[in-house]
């Protein structure tokens, strides 16, 4: 909300994904923005809507099957839920993080999250310390995503724009083109099935 009414305050015009191509394309006065949200967390409805709507922003939400599913290779959730559960985390190469507070925590996960975006070969170990804490990760995947009835609403509100995002949420640029290629086709289908319109942008 603050960050819309900053946008607004400066006469920068608020608009959808397309919309912004377009200006890019076809350059004209004056300064835009526009919104995306990831995945299809609930909160997109629940949180983000009510306050795009008071703003009139427009926003794209990409959507990942497994969100729905509960199949979502979510690892952040539950390398959330694992912090939350412990005192200290270490990883496999010995470095360990103490967490024995909330702000602790929080530095602990970001820390965690950076190291695997720099290495991914952690992410094995990550999922396999969730599955040894006894974490339900599909559960933490419900907990969080939107449902099928919910995504609908959603895809119906004016502002609303729903984008693919992959079946599971795997790292693409790192995936093998014909695993790729059937991410995102079959992505796609579930949610122009779900949704009952074409789904056209990909994230």
């Amino acid at each position: 909300d603050a960050i819309l009414t900053m946008l607004r305050r400066r006469g920068i015009a608020l608009v959808s994904l397309d919309e912004a191509v377009s200006r890019l394309r076809d350059p004209r006065p004056g300064r835009f923005a526009s919104f995306t949200f990831d995945d299809g967390f609930d909160d997109n409805l629940s949180r983000a809507l009510p306050v795009m709507e008071r703003h009139g922003a427009p926003f794209t939400v990409y959507v990942a099957t497994g969100m729905i599913t509960g199949d979502l290779d979510a690892w952040w959730l539950g390398l959330a839920a694992l912090i939350r559960s412990r005192d200290v985390i270490a990883l496999p190469d010995g470095t360990a993080f103490a967490c024995n507070d909330a702000p602790s925590k929080v530095a602990a996960f970001d820390a965690i999250e950076r190291a695997i975006h720099r290495r991914y070969e952690l992410l094995p170990a990550i999922r396999d310390m969730i599955a040894a804490a006894g974490l339900d990760l599909p559960g933490l995947v419900r907990a969080e995503g939107l449902t099928l009835e919910r995504l609908r609403r959603l895809a119906e509100h004016p502002l609303a724009t729903i984008g693919a995002h992959g079946t599971t949420h795997i790292n693409l640029a790192r995936a093998p083109e014909d695993v790729a290629r059937e991410e995102m086709a079959a992505n796609r289908a579930f949610l122009e099935a779900a949704i009952g319109r074409p789904v056209l942008g990909v994230a």
